[in-house]
């Protein structure tokens, strides 16, 4: 692998408030918090609910957040006038990792994180709601061509609206993510664009290079934080406006497949518009991470087109759903573990592989600082 590509800027932020709103449009921003990123030292992201542009907040002059169409990570680029650029600054530089990483690494990675985030997130469940969500998410995998074998949801104990997936098929679910959803249609197209981004594998991509990019900006000394903050920032960042805009005609058409009613998804996207612009603090994760929740529903809408109306009654499971996952049945949660090991990992040699791992990790955190120190003073 070459040196990692990480999220830098050109210059040190001035920490100076920015308090206009959208550079693009200049829509005000909305009520909704900023988000702070890991792989750009905590600045804070925020995005327009008008046209869809992410920018820093903290720094004067703003800068806009776009995602590489070459190695798909999200980079800073400044207010030139020019069209947004298309390329980080390591593509064209041809010193960005842009291959697929090898499945031993992604394995590896996964068994460290995984041993972090135990310690640092709180993960709770039921017996009923496990049963209930994998039966749910082996369903939906079945309708997702390339999806990983054994794909299991986990439920973060927190408020804030926020799912993210690991390479292996672990979906993260945060409860309040769980409680926002009305219905089994919502839980199925919400689990499948994740299963969809794992298939691809985007996801894989997005946890190898996100972990590389936060350890090399990490002063924590501390690994575990920056594993942590990697999976925040794909949490918060999402996989960029076309790879979302996919999941979301994907994940429609294998709720089609499985007969349940595609009006649950727009639904829950025109809920989640009213959310973000009553300004609810749980929603800003997912607001910056995915593309406007009207822009969304307009795309599901050209792919529905002429089929709500004419298709038999779809299903919905809506008082299954409230009596497994509503929000009685979310008071009585009991702490879980999401397990440290990866079934590939426990294979022989493991052990050895990841303590070359953690030497080859040392090594690139030390070539992107100098990278970064190369881009920031040419």
């Amino acid at each position: 692998m070459g040196a990692p590509q990480v999220l830098t800027s050109d210059s040190e932020p001035s920490r100076i408030p920015v308090v206009q709103g959208c550079p693009t449009c200049g829509e005000p921003w909305g009520a909704l918090p900023a988000v702070p990123v890991s792989s750009l030292r905590d600045d804070r992201i925020r995005r327009c609910g008008r046209c869809g542009t992410r920018a820093t907040c903290d720094r004067s002059p703003q800068r806009i957040l776009s995602t590489c169409e070459v190695c798909g990570l999200p980079f800073l680029h400044g207010l030139d006038g020019s069209p947004e650029p298309r390329r980080c600054p390591g593509c064209r530089a041809e010193t960005a990792v842009t291959e697929p990483p090898e499945p031993q690494v992604v394995h590896a990675m996964e068994t460290e994180i995984r041993a972090a985030l135990q310690d640092e997130w709180r993960f709770v469940t039921s017996e009923a709601l496990r049963r209930y969500l994998d039966e749910i998410v082996h369903q939906v995998a079945a309708r997702v061509e390339g999806a990983p074998h054994g794909c299991r949801v986990v439920l973060i104990d927190e408020p804030a609206q926020r799912v993210v997936a690991l390479p292996s098929g672990l979906i993260l679910m945060s409860v309040g993510m769980l409680r926002f959803l009305e219905d089994e249609a919502e839980l199925v197209f919400v689990l499948a664009r994740e299963i969809v981004h794992i298939a691809s594998g985007d996801t894989a991509a997005r946890v190898v290079r996100a972990s590389l990019g936060v350890l090399a900006h990490d002063e924590s000394g501390r690994p575990d934080t920056a594993w942590s903050g990697a999976m925040l920032d794909i949490a918060r960042l999402g996989h960029g406006r076309h790879k979302e805009i996919e999941a979301d005609a994907v994940a429609l058409r294998a709720m089609l497949a499985l007969r349940y009613e595609p009006g649950s998804a727009l639904n829950m996207l025109r809920r989640l518009k009213r959310t973000v612009e009553m300004g609810d603090r749980n929603a800003a994760d997912i607001a910056v991470a995915y593309p406007p929740p009207g822009y969304r529903g307009r795309k599901l809408e050209k792919v529905l087109f002429g089929r709500i109306g004419r298709a038999p009654v779809q299903r919905v499971n809506r008082e299954v759903f409230r009596r497994v996952a509503g929000f009685d049945a979310l008071r009585n949660l009991e702490p879980t573990e999401i397990g440290t090991r990866t079934d590939p990992a426990a294979t022989p040699g493991a052990e050895r592989r990841l303590g070359k791992l953690r030497v080859f990790l040392g090594a690139v955190a030390v070539a992107a600082l100098a990278i970064v120190l190369w881009l920031l003073l040419r």
